[in-house]
């Protein structure tokens, strides 16, 4: 058995727990552990990382995982150990997927913005969302609500996608149609502006604006705008990559839009080298 304080070989079994796993000692750092298919340096294994990340980005506090992990796998965590998970497994999921190209497929993007709360005032959430497939293309967090943020999000949804769509559909806000004008002007695309909150596509968007504040509200208010965008990229890891939604009849975003992923679920993530880097290439290409 490898050491996971000090990666050393040279353990020996050292007793077996109530619930029957085998523990050892290791004979160089005199340490005990229990072989529970932790990675070396690790004491907690991926699935159980994987599954106290899924429960974060679901809404539970990080005081509830780690009640719900103490019980469950009679592992005692701090909660500041599950919150250095989320920023760690946060930035490396964020390496696996970026510099790929989503390849939707969707003749219609949905952009909103919604105001949250956050430790010192308020900030603005700009999402762009391919209607077909649900599938988040850019996410940005503002002080403002102008036309040089808005462009900022549509320069994002932009270079992420390798398809661009036929209309982009938002509210009645004037710093859209400058947006797209700046962004989109050569490449054909319309701007359509919603009458309400009533039709399809905008209920999508409200949706998936009203799941966001769910969230932010068991976090009681981002720290700060830096902070924020953290939390934000693993959000939409998860809303993309990882979550099946009812709407699509149990796939993933990242499944309808028939994309090849390298990534399914915070497990997966927690089990790569640390600076394993990207798993996958160029990129995400339809399947069939």
């Amino acid at each position: 058995m490898e050491c996971p304080h000090c990666q050393s070989s040279e353990s020996v079994k050292h007793g077996v727990l109530p619930n029957g796993r085998q523990r050892y000692r290791c004979r160089a750092c005199n340490r005990a552990y229990t072989d529970n298919g932790a990675l070396p340096g690790r004491r907690v294994p991926p699935e159980i990382v994987g599954a106290a990340l899924s429960s974060f980005f679901e809404g539970m506090s990080y005081r509830d995982i780690r009640r719900h992990i103490q019980s469950l796998h009679g592992i005692s965590l701090e909660p500041s150990t599950i919150y250095r998970w989320v920023l760690e497994y946060t930035d490396r999921g964020h390496k696996i997927i970026e510099g790929v190209k989503a390849f939707t497929g969707g003749s219609k993007w949905v952009v909103d913005e919604t105001m949250i709360k956050v430790v010192g005032g308020n900030i603005w959430v700009w999402n762009v969302m391919d209607a077909r497939s649900r599938f988040i293309l850019a996410t940005h967090l503002s002080k403002h609500r102008n036309a040089h943020e808005a462009s900022i999000v549509m320069r994002k949804a932009k270079d992420k996608a390798a398809t661009l769509p036929k209309w982009i559909k938002t509210d009645k806000l004037p710093s859209y149609g400058v947006a797209i004008n700046q962004v989109f002007g050569g490449d054909m695309v319309g701007h359509m502006r919603s009458e309400g909150i009533t039709g399809t596509v905008n209920n999508m968007s409200e949706r998936l604006q009203g799941a966001f504040r769910a969230r932010t509200k068991v976090m009681r208010g981002l720290q700060s705008q830096e902070s924020g965008q953290r939390f934000l990229d693993g959000w939409v890891i998860d809303y993309n990559f990882f979550r099946p939604h009812m709407s699509l009849n149990g796939k993933t975003p990242a499944d309808a839009a028939g994309l090849d992923v390298p990534i399914h679920s915070w497990a997966e993530v927690a089990a790569l080298p640390a600076n394993g880097g990207s798993a996958h290439g160029g990129s995400f290409g339809a399947t069939s």
